[in-house]
């Protein structure tokens, strides 16, 4: 039981997140940031309360008498958040090939990478 209230709780900011993101420019054409971002800290924040040692052989949760548990998931969404923008941010600036592209896909990809010259090759868009 306590899965389905998990999921059913978690499924809320991730529902609202893609709403507000429907209504702004940010560019996360699959919502990612919204399905798993919030939805994902959602639940791992969740799997702190409703832990049953019964369950996982490991740790109960807040409900079952353990709110160290939820300090546990609350120090990892942190660190996972963190990780993963300090690595978002040593991305390569100046890297050709995340501006070579299909025809297709050039207009909104060129815009986003903010490639200024381009050349068709083989059939491709290159920087």
């Amino acid at each position: 039981m306590s899965a389905i209230t998990l999921g059913a709780l978690a499924a809320f900011p991730s529902y609202f997140g893609l709403l507000w993101r429907a209504k702004t420019n940010l560019d996360d054409s699959l919502d990612v940031v919204a399905a798993h971002g919030l939805g994902g800290t959602v639940g791992a924040l969740l799997t702190g309360v409703f832990a049953q040692k019964a369950f996982n052989g490991v740790a109960d949760g807040l409900l079952f008498g353990n709110p160290g548990q939820l300090g546990i998931q609350a120090a990892a969404v942190l660190s996972a958040i963190v990780y993963s923008g300090v690595m978002t941010a040593m991305r390569p600036l100046d890297s050709t090939s995340r501006c070579t592209v299909k025809k297709r896909t050039f207009t909104q990809r060129a815009r986003n990478h903010r490639c200024t010259s381009l050349q068709i090759s083989n059939g491709t868009l290159q920087a």
